[in-house]
C-alpha cells in the first residue's frame, strides 16, 4: 500500500461512517472549531519535558489547547512533569502511572513521548481508545509493530502526527516544490553526513537513581520477552540492538523522512548498511560509526553516514544532471556545480574535438546558470517543533492530513529498520510492498 492509497482508504472509512455508527463517547471527542483541545502526555522524561511540552506551551493559547494530564511509569518523572506544567501554566494537571486510566478520560489527543520501544504499541493503544495522537519518532523499531500501528490508525480514522518535526519546515516544502519542477534534472543521489563527538546515549544519571518499585517494569517491556529489571536498558535503550534501531532510528529517521518527502517517495526498494563500534567500546550493541545506502523504486540512491568520533560539520547534497542542491545556513542553495559543461561556443567546439575521447567533454544546455537559495513554501522558517505541534492541533480541528502522517512514519520506520538489520546480517535487504515484509531477494519494483 502506498501513501495515496492509504489516505484514500482512511478518508473513505471516515466518510462512510454515519453518526449512528460512532459511539456517543467517540463522537463527542471530535472537536468543534472553537472547543478547547484537551491534551495528555505519556512519557515525562527528557524529550517530553525538554522539547514537546515547551512546544505545546508556545502554541496552546493560539490553538485554544491545554495540557490536562501527565502519565509516566516512573513516579519521579511523573512528579517532574506535573511540576513543569504547574510552573509554566499555573495549572495542575491530572497525574497517572497507568496509561489506560488516562485514556479513559475525556482527552482529545495524547502525545507519546516515551522511549523508542514503546512508540508503536502506545500509538496503537491511543488511537484504539479514540484519541488523536502525536507520536515521537521513530514510529517503530520492528515491522510487525509498525504494521499494527498503521492498521490501527487506518481503522480508527484518528489524526496522527509523527515527531519528525523537520517535515513542518517551510524550507523543506520549498525544496520539494523546486525538485518537482524538474529544473535540477534527474536526481541520481542524495547524500547526508552527520557527526557527533562523544559517547552518545551513554552515561545518563537516571539508571543510578531509579528503583524497580518506583516503576512498572512489566508494563515497560510490554510485548518484548520477559527479562530482569535493567535500569540501563530502561533509559539507554538506544544502545541495545533489540530495543532500538540505533543511529538509524534516532538520527537517520529525521533525515530519510525529509528526503523522501522532498523527492516524492515512500517505501525504499533496497537498503544496505555497515558500520561498527570503533570509538566508544562501553558495552553498547549498536554502532557508533554507521553508513546506509537506500535505493528507491523510481531510480535514485540515498546515502546516510554518521560518526560519533568527530564533530566535523554536517552536509547535505542533492546531485542532479543540471546541478546540485546543498544545505546552507540560509536554506537550500542551488548551483550549477556538477551540471556538466556550460553551453558556450568555446565549450561546443571543445566537445566536438573530444567527442571520440574517453574523457569527452559534455555540454549541458540545461545546466543551472546562477546560484540561488530556494524560497520557503507555506510559511517562514523558524522553530520546527512548535510548528509541528501546531500543525497537529490544527489538523485535529480540520481533520486534514498532518505534515508527518502515519504513512510517513511507517515509511521512515521501514527504511531505518532495514538499515539497522542489514548491518547485522551482512547483506542487502529488500522491501516487498505487496507482503509488507523485509525479504532477502529483490521483489519486482512497484
Amino acid at each position: 500500500m502506498n501513501r495515496s492509497e492509504f489516505l484514500k482508504l482512511s478518508a473513505g472509512a471516515v466518510a462512510g461512517m454515519s453518526v449512528a455508527s460512532l459511539t456517543a463517547k467517540s463522537y463527542a471527542r471530535i472537536p468543534g472549531a472553537n472547543d478547547r483541545l484537551r491534551i495528555g502526555i505519556v512519557g515525562s522524561s527528557e524529550r517530553g519535558r525538554g522539547a514537546l511540552l515547551p512546544a505545546l506551551f508556545k502554541v496552546e493559547k493560539v490553538m485554544n489547547a491545554e495540557l490536562t494530564a501527565v502519565c509516566d511509569l516512573w513516579s519521579v518523572n511523573l512528579e517532574k512533569g506535573l511540576q513543569l506544567v504547574k510552573a509554566r501554566t499555573g495549572r495542575t494537571p491530572a497525574g497517572y502511572r497507568n496509561l489506560d486510566e488516562m485514556l479513559n478520560t475525556d482527552l482529545d489527543g495524547v502525545i507519546v513521548a516515551t522511549g523508542d520501544p514503546q512508540h508503536a504499541p502506545l500509538l496503537a493503544r491511543v488511537v484504539n481508545a479514540g484519541k488523536d495522537c502525536y507520536c515521537e519518532k521513530p514510529m517503530a523499531i520492528n515491522v510487525p509493530m509498525a504494521k499494527e500501528a498503521a492498521q490501527a490508525v487506518k481503522r480508527s480514522g484518528r489524526i496522527v502526527q509523527i515527531g519528525t518535526q523537520g517535515l513542518s519546515d517551510p524550507g523543506l516544502w520549498g525544496l520539494r516544490k523546486f525538485i518537482a519542477s524538474g529544473k535540477l534534472g534527474k536526481i541520481s543521489h542524495v547524500e547526508q553526513v552527520q557527526s557527533y563527538w562523544g559517547p552518545r546515549w551513554r552515561g545518563r544519571s537516571e539508571p543510578g537513581l531509579i528503583k524497580e518499585e518506583e516503576t512498572n517494569w512489566k508494563e515497560w517491556l510490554g510485548k518484548y520477552p520477559p527479562r530482569s529489571f535493567d535500569p540501563r536498558l530502561y533509559f539507554e535503550y538506544r544502545v541495545f540492538k533489540d530495543f532500538s534501531t540505533g543511529i538509524a532510528g534516532q538520527w537517520m529517521s529525521h533525515q530519510v523522512a525529509a528526503v523522501a518527502l522532498a523527492m516524492g517517495e515512500s517505501f525504499p526498494h533496497s537498503v544496505s548498511s555497515d558500520g561498527g563500534i570503533f570509538v566508544w567500546n562501553d558495552g553498547r550493541e549498536t554502532p557508533d560509526v554507521f553508513a546506509a545506502h537506500v535505493v528507491y523504486p523510481s531510480g535514485w540512491m540515498y546515502t546516510y553516514m554518521c560518526n560519533f568520533g568527530t564533530d566535523y560539520p554536517r552536509h547535505e547534497r542533492y546531485y542532479g544532471l543540471n546541478g546540485t542542491i546543498e544545505e546552507g545556513p540560509g536554506g537550500y542553495v542551488v548551483s550549477g556545480i556538477g551540471g556538466g559543461g556550460d553551453d558556450t561556443p568555446q565549450n561546443r567546439e571543445r566537445m566536438t574535438r573530444q567527442k571520440n575521447s574517453a574523457a569527452g567533454f559534455h555540454v549541458n544546455p540545461n545546466k543551472i546558470k546562477e546560484k540561488f537559495t530556494i524560497p520557503p513554501e507555506g510559511g517562514t522558517p523558524g522553530e520546527t517543533i512548535p510548528a509541528h505541534m501546531q500543525n497537529w492541533l490544527e489538523c485535529m480541528r480540520s481533520r486534514k492530513t498532518p505534515n508527518a502522517d502515519v504513512m510517513t512514519g511507517y515509511c521512515h520506520s521501514v527504511a531505518c529498520i532495514m538499515a539497522h538489520q542489514s548491518g547485522y546480517v551482512g547483506r542487502k535487504l529488500y522491501w516487498d510492498r505487496q507482503k509488507e515484509e523485509i525479504v532477502e531477494t529483490p521483489p519486482g519494483r512497484v
